[in-house]
């Protein structure tokens, strides 16, 4: 009982340390990594939302100029 004890103790603490930042990347904080991703998933659903409405609707997309389209 004591073993499992320690165990859990163990597994508690390496859980809490890797809370802390210890898994994030060498390049970027938590908070960095966290606003970088929601940068790129809220430019993913924009283009995402303009494909749909070019191809689903026929709507024309909004970045593309006629001297873009010849």
């Amino acid at each position: 009982m004591k073993k499992l004890a320690l165990l859990a103790m163990a597994v508690g603490g390496m859980v809490g340390l890797g809370s802390l930042g210890g898994c994030s990347t060498p390049a970027y904080n938590t908070e960095e990594n966290t606003s970088r991703v929601l940068r790129s998933w809220d430019y993913e659903l924009k283009q995402g939302m303009e494909d749909f409405m070019f191809e689903a609707m026929l709507i024309p997309p909004s970045h593309g100029t006629l001297w873009n389209l010849r």
